[in-house]
């Protein structure tokens, strides 16, 4: 069996990026694996991974390179599973031939948050969904939530949906930072010396942060410790995000919340350890790995109850309403203050991510993989 995985992101950035990155890395080092890996749409100069070959057939226009230059290859390479990592890259139009699909879902976006992308992606995401679902042999999706989500439009997929959670890179995400480090990461994104609370993520109106300007103000109001604080808020900038600097001028914060912008991924789990509370309080998550990472690294975390993260986290972080501004600001002064609570936390936030890791994943996902093809005829 030879397995095509659409690699057009592969060694980005995004979050499709390092999900794709991460499971082929995986994939690659799981013992048990025989068949060939071909990654579609990469660019063949550059080969970051022994034991995946890479196949070029790239196109700019994504509707284009999935209906023309996907099927292509597909064809061409006889390949027997194709895995569309991306919600909607399955061959649409395109015929399907010998071939079985695996697509992953991570997320309903489009449909639980339309603001928060363009009115085409809205359109053609729902045009497009409900054809691919059906299209498809399996389907992967990152948590329960999801799949409830996924299920509330086409309860008949139910048998094909199967919940494969995301991994952490233990190697990387550990409770561990030198002092000397930790002063470079300081003064590398202009973050004073003193402590921070800490958010990571794409700035855009999901992640629901001018909620968290007016928590973080009212900390500092409620609090007199809380005036010690910054925050801090990094990720490369995404959309609709003038809310944020307004919110933050009107509430006098410049001075005490830090934007550095994207943070380097060989950064990021310092930036992680020298936190003392780490707050997502995102809208709508069809995963969510930040809160994790966070854990990873021995920081406590406080999230929204709703969608997937509550189920990601469980006992081991403080949950609240992402409306709720008093309970959040509550919430942050409740883990600063009281050392034992923030240390019970920070354990069980290690324990509880110890479950979570991309050769697990790539292990579930290789099943799939098996799975489709007997029942192909494979």
């Amino acid at each position: 069996m030879k397995i095509g995985i659409d690699g057009r992101l592969f060694g980005g950035q995004t979050g499709i990026g390092r999900y794709t990155t991460s499971l082929v890395t995986a994939l690659v080092h799981l013992p048990e694996r025989k068949d060939d890996l071909i990654l579609l749409g990469t660019n063949t100069k550059a080969r970051p991974i022994d034991g995946v070959r890479f196949i070029g057939c790239e196109s700019k226009h994504r509707i284009v390179w999935s209906n023309l230059h996907a099927p292509y290859c597909i064809r061409t390479q006889g390949i027997g599973v194709y895995h569309a990592v991306d919600n909607l890259g399955l061959p649409l139009f395109a015929p399907k031939g010998d071939a079985r699909y695996v697509l992953t879902v991570h997320d309903l976006v489009p449909l639980r948050f339309p603001s928060s992308v363009s009115w085409k992606h809205r359109w053609y995401f729902r045009l497009a969904l409900g054809r691919l679902a059906h299209l498809a042999d399996a389907i992967m999706v990152d948590s329960e939530a999801t799949r409830q989500d996924l299920l509330g439009m086409y309860p008949r997929l139910e048998p094909r949906i199967q919940v494969v959670y995301l991994g952490i890179d233990h190697k990387r995400f550990f409770p561990t930072i030198g002092e000397s480090r930790g002063d470079e990461i300081r003064r590398k994104y202009q973050i004073h010396h003193g402590p921070y609370i800490l958010f990571v993520g794409v700035l855009e109106p999901k992640k629901n942060l001018p909620n968290l300007l007016r928590a973080f103000r009212r900390l500092r109001e409620i609090w007199r410790e809380g005036r010690h604080y910054q925050l801090v808020l990094a990720g490369p900038r995404g959309w609709m995000i003038e809310d944020i600097f307004s919110v933050a001028q009107e509430a006098s914060l410049q001075e005490w919340v830090v934007i550095p912008g994207a943070i380097e991924d060989e950064d990021l789990p310092a930036l992680y350890c020298g936190a003392e509370v780490f707050v997502f309080p995102s809208i709508y998550e069809g995963f969510g790995l930040p809160p994790l990472e966070a854990m990873a690294c021995g920081v406590p975390v406080i999230t929204s109850n709703t969608s997937s993260l509550p189920e990601l986290v469980g006992d081991a972080a403080i949950t609240v309403a992402p409306y709720d501004v008093e309970g959040l600001a509550a919430a942050m002064r409740r883990v600063l203050e009281d050392m034992a609570l923030r240390e019970g936390m920070r354990q069980k936030g290690i324990e509880r991510v110890k479950s979570f890791s991309w050769e697990k994943t790539a292990r579930q996902t290789l099943k799939i993989y098996e799975e489709v093809w007997v029942e192909g005829g494979g």
